[in-house]
């Protein structure tokens, strides 16, 4: 695998929830031999503004690293290499995991996890983050109660309702199990955490 996996850290409440799940994700990941860039950011204070806080810190990787990443939250467990995302450099924009993916028996979606988010260097991919960032510092001045996860959703329904030239890539629910419940057509790829 190429493309490499960002994420960051940040302990609130005096806990080690996320420093704990960071080392142990760094250790998963160097068994894989998959490439990362995880980093440790000082908390805002309060789980909700450190979440706000995640398209800000993937612009800054975006503009380190020049190249496509994904985005993982710290406390999933990568079970397998995830190559699916070296395949997408020239094929989308943006890549998210769904619980229910369309097919000719269903063409219905579901809608996207916050992670894995893959991003590619492409212009569409950075007006995908300017909006996160700006939406999500507005929420956040605003004292508004949403999370990084909501305004994602609202701006994936404005890509898809108003057919913007989005390259969008989905992944089905084993790039977004649940912890506990089966997966449907294969084996587990990453289990979302339950911060």
């Amino acid at each position: 695998m190429k493309t490499p996996i960002i994420s960051f850290y940040s302990d609130v409440d005096g806990r080690t929830y996320y420093s704990d799940h960071a080392k142990r994700m760094i250790k998963d990941l160097e068994k894989l031999e998959m490439p990362y860039h995880i980093r440790e950011r000082k908390s805002k204070g309060s789980y909700r503004a450190n979440c706000l806080s995640k398209p800000r810190f993937i612009l800054e990787m975006m503009n380190e690293l020049r190249q496509p990443l994904v985005w993982i939250d710290i406390d999933s467990i990568i079970h397998k290499k995830l190559n699916v995302f070296d395949d997408f450099v020239d094929k989308c924009d943006i890549g998210m995991a769904f619980p229910k993916v369309p097919s000719k028996e269903d063409p219905s979606i579901g809608l996207p996890k916050a992670s894995p988010i893959y991003l590619n260097h492409t212009p569409k991919a950075f007006e995908f983050i300017y909006e996160w960032i700006n939406l999500s510092e507005h929420v956040e001045r605003n004292s508004n109660v949403m999370f990084d996860h909501e305004i994602l959703l609202k701006i994936f329904m404005r890509i898809t309702q108003e057919n913007t030239g989005v390259r969008m890539a989905c992944l089905g629910n084993a790039y977004c199990v649940w912890p506990g419940l089966p997966v449907v057509g294969g084996e587990p790829m990453i289990t979302m955490g339950l911060a």
